[in-house]
């Protein structure tokens, strides 16, 4: 075991190469159509306990691979199912019931994939028994300082693991849990899996998010001195407005501090109280200004943190501008904070939308009069091609997208346009940013032929590589191309005694430069029952091959994880339109 908490699953054997064919055949769109055969699934859903009691009415949901063939069925009293009159084809089998945590069939513990189902025409597949754990609870009191409940307040446990010494998410169901505190400031969270988590109070559905102050005693003597027809008309200074912070458990804002909460099967939490503590709510004033100098009215800004972790809540917020261009934020807690402001054309009137960003830091004294200068966003402008034989080349069908790689865990897609019919495409009014271009081919049928090989600008693939756009950057021409020539591997995976091991496959590349997230160069799979696994639509080029007990996904693209996984991979070259078959055996020595 590594301190990734997953194993390099023994030394991996290449049992034989062989090229399949240069180019996958296209697939008989009729095929997705099928949806009754001859094929059965059976099996029983039971308790995780020593016991193993039969669960019923549990719900099971079989889904069929590259297709919308989704059914559902309970198990009987007796804890059993059965699906029948199946076609032929691939599936992925999970189960759920209240009270327990929802399970994938064949997975060695709550979260991970699948294990598919290959099925033939005809087969009567018996499943091993999929077990059901106990939902852990995490109960207790939200408080402020003096005691008081914290009313009507979003809560979020949130199951983690270390990567590199850091606190990373998991969001499979099960390890993701919420509630809202009650009048009495009690809160509980069920359905849990067993685990680590960290327990944090959020601005969604929360009075957290509402800016409070409190009454001086001189304000109360002023009014009463009013109500009795004396003092003056002039009220004395208020105290400063406060926030309840976003906090962690045991009642900390800082993240390096909340507690780890483990949890075991089924176990249960309580009296987890803690306090939410007040901080000076800050305020951020400005005005938004258009090209000419000119107030611009009805603008948006809002307002990120500078530092977000994959387990921070969220603390963005936005306002629009008034008539006079300004604006106000409230209830902005200390930190450091990038502000920014757009605007869109109005009515129809042909433009792009503006920007402004600026970085600015909260402290003890509010900002006041800040000035954000709006400039006309980045406008992409390209084409589509398409390089090869199959039919259908319809350019309105692909969907080009400009992502934004926030971290190596994240990614946000912040626009989308599809081809016309000429093939060509424009997005316009980006705002400044590092990108990367993602292509899809939409099609009717199960799976399409075409997979993007480039976007090329200036000599650049932005399909792998990030580029910084400004504020009213052009970025054209885009040319972007489709290829039926589809590149993958096939294979199985067996142990030492020729038996199939349905664990995960993963590929990378040889090329450090390609380990980022999302990449196209790395793919994954969970073998099936029989061992075979498929990677398809990779970029030919060199590989790294291995088997993994388990892999999270925001681990594909970590350098240290990879670092680790190549002592027991093995090297694989695939050519342009390669399809390639690699069978894998471990446990044993290299051959």
């Amino acid at each position: 075991m590594t301190e990734h908490g997953w194993v390099v699953a023994g030394l991996v054997a290449i049992i034989g190469v062989a090229t399949i064919n240069a180019q996958s055949p296209s697939r008989d769109p009729s095929a997705a159509a099928i949806s009754t055969g001859t094929a059965t699934i059976s099996g029983a859903v039971v308790t995780a306990d020593p016991a193993r009691g039969a669960i019923r009415r549990a719900t099971l949901t079989l889904t069929r691979v590259n297709s919308a063939d989704v059914r559902l069925a309970d198990t009987d009293e007796s804890g059993q199912y059965a699906f029948r009159d199946l076609p032929a084809g691939t599936y992925l089998l999970s189960a759920a019931k209240g009270g327990y945590v929802a399970a994938n069939y064949g997975e060695p513990r709550p979260g991970v994939a699948p294990t598919p189902i290959p099925l033939a025409a005809g087969q009567q597949f018996v499943a091993r028994a999929i077990a059901l754990t106990r939902g852990a609870v995490i109960a207790g009191r939200l408080m402020t300082a003096t005691g008081e409940p914290v009313r009507f307040t979003y809560l979020e446990a949130t199951q983690f693991y270390l990567l590199n010494g850091e606190r990373r998410r998991r969001s499979a169901p099960g390890t993701i849990g919420a509630a809202m505190t009650n009048a009495h400031g009690d809160f509980r969270i069920y359905g849990l899996s067993a685990g680590d988590y960290i327990l944090m109070t959020g601005s969604f559905g929360s009075n957290i998010s509402l800016e409070a102050r409190a009454t001086t005693s001189q304000e109360l003597a002023w009014a009463e001195e009013r109500r009795q027809g004396r003092g003056g008309a002039v009220p004395p200074p208020q105290a400063p407005s406060f926030m309840w912070a976003p906090a962690f458990f045991p009642g900390t804002t800082d993240e390096g501090r909340a507690a780890a909460i483990s949890l075991k099967p089924g176990e249960e939490r309580t009296n987890l109280d803690f306090v939410v503590p007040q901080l000076r709510a800050g305020a951020v004033t400005g005005v938004v200004t258009g090209p000419d100098d000119a107030p611009v009215a009805d603008a948006t800004v809002g307002r990120v943190p500078k530092q977000q972790s994959y387990l921070s809540p969220s603390l963005n917020g936005t306002v629009r501008t008034g008539a006079d261009g300004r604006f106000a934020m409230t209830n902005v807690g200390p930190g450091d904070y990038t502000i920014t402001a757009r605007s869109w054309p109005t009515g129809g009137a042909a433009g792009v939308s503006m920007w402004a960003q600026v970085d600015v830091t909260v402290g003890s004294s509010d900002i006041s009069n800040l000035a954000l200068p709006l400039r006309p966003g980045a406008v992409v402008t390209g084409r589509v091609q398409f390089d090869g034989v199959s039919a259908g080349q319809e350019p309105g069908r692909v969907a080009v997208r400009v992502v934004s790689y926030v971290t190596s865990g994240q990614s946000l897609s912040v626009g989308t346009t599809y081809g016309g019919r000429d093939g060509t495409f424009s997005m316009q009014g980006l705002g400044p940013g590092s990108y990367r271009i993602a292509v899809s081919y939409s099609s009717v049928t199960a799976e399409s032929p075409w997979v993007a090989v480039s976007a090329m600008s200036g000599g650049v693939n932005l399909l792998d590589s990030a580029i910084e756009v400004l504020p009213g950057q052009n970025i054209a021409p885009v040319v972007v191309t489709l290829s039926d020539r589809k590149t993958g591997l096939t294979g199985v995976l067996t142990n030492d005694s020729g038996q199939p091991v349905p664990l995960f496959v993963l590929m990378f590349p040889v090329d450090r430069n390609n380990w980022f997230f999302g990449s196209r160069w790395i793919r994954f799979a969970r073998a099936g029952v029989d061992g075979s696994f498929e990677l398809s639509a990779l970029p030919p080029g060199e590989y790294y091959l291995c088997a993994l007990t388990e892999l999270e996904v925001a681990q594909q693209s970590e350098a240290s994880f990879l670092d680790e996984a190549i002592p027991g991979a093995v090297k694989i070259t695939l050519g342009d339109g390669e399809s390639k078959r690699q069978d894998l055996r471990i446990g044993g020595r290299r051959e």
